[in-house]
């Protein structure tokens, strides 16, 4: 009978510990019912992941989401999205606090719509860092978490062809 028990006990762990994929946490924390319908990039922070993501949701198709590590598995915490722009240079930046004893940090998301960019940097305090830029269907999308604006957009030359502060 123990044995029994105990059998069940740790098929239940196994099979109830599976590690869910990134798309089913997003899903699943999200309250309407959104497909993402492509993982761009993942990137560990800390106690953390930043997604960039597509979905299929009309409107709000471009996501970057934080999610965070839990004694189960992950957990979608904060998000934001826009839609597909056609401005040259398409920048945005949320203020997120994915821990409650942590401090808030800035995440800067967005697009570029003009072949001549080469690169997007963002302003730190050791002068400008360079964002990868993402191919996707819908363009070429950015995000950087632990950055804030002025964000700007450059040539293969490494001229400023756009600006964007975002801090007004």
């Amino acid at each position: 009978m123990k044995h029994t028990l105990l059998s069940a006990f740790i098929f239940i762990l196994l099979t109830g510990c599976q590690h869910q994929s990134v798309e089913d946490v997003i899903e699943a924390g999200h309250s309407s019912s959104m497909e993402v319908t492509e993982v761009v990039d993942v990137t560990d922070f800390g106690d953390a992941k930043m997604v960039l993501y597509l979905t299929d949701q009309e409107g709000v198709n471009i996501k970057v989401s934080a999610l965070v590590k839990k004694w189960h598995g992950w957990d979608l915490r904060s998000s934001t999205g826009f839609s597909a722009s056609e401005n040259e240079l398409y920048a945005r930046h949320s203020r997120w606090r994915v821990l409650p004893e942590e401090d808030p940090f800035n995440v800067l998301y967005g697009m570029v719509n003009r072949r001549e960019i080469d690169s997007v940097e963002v302003e730190t305090d050791d002068g400008y860092t360079q964002i990868p830029l993402h191919d996707t269907g819908m363009g070429r999308i950015f995000y950087a978490p632990n950055t804030a604006p002025p964000v700007r957009a450059l040539d293969q030359e490494g001229h400023v062809l756009y600006e964007e502060d975002l801090s007004g």
